[in-house]
């Protein structure tokens, strides 16, 4: 009896799984009419390259005041 009343409980709780998933696949198809998703990709990309130039620019500094590069190297450290 116990088994039945956990299968139970299981069965229910991936109904409401599924009851959530379509309520969030309405609520996404309701926003695409309003909202065109293709257009974040180009802002995406432009956040991506400034974080690159970012990265690269505090490496450089980092480099420079002597934190990085082959100076940092000891040949007595394991490979």
């Amino acid at each position: 009896m116990g088994m039945a009343v956990m299968l139970d409980e299981i069965i229910n709780y991936v109904q409401s799984l599924q009851n959530q998933v379509e309520f969030l696949s309405m609520k996404l198809t309701a926003a695409s009419t309003y909202y065109d998703f293709n257009s974040e990709t180009d802002d995406m990309e432009k956040m991506q390259q400034r974080a690159k130039a970012n990265e690269a620019k505090e490496m450089e500094r980092l480099i420079r005041e002597g934190y990085g590069g082959f100076a940092c190297f000891h040949s007595s450290w394991p490979l």
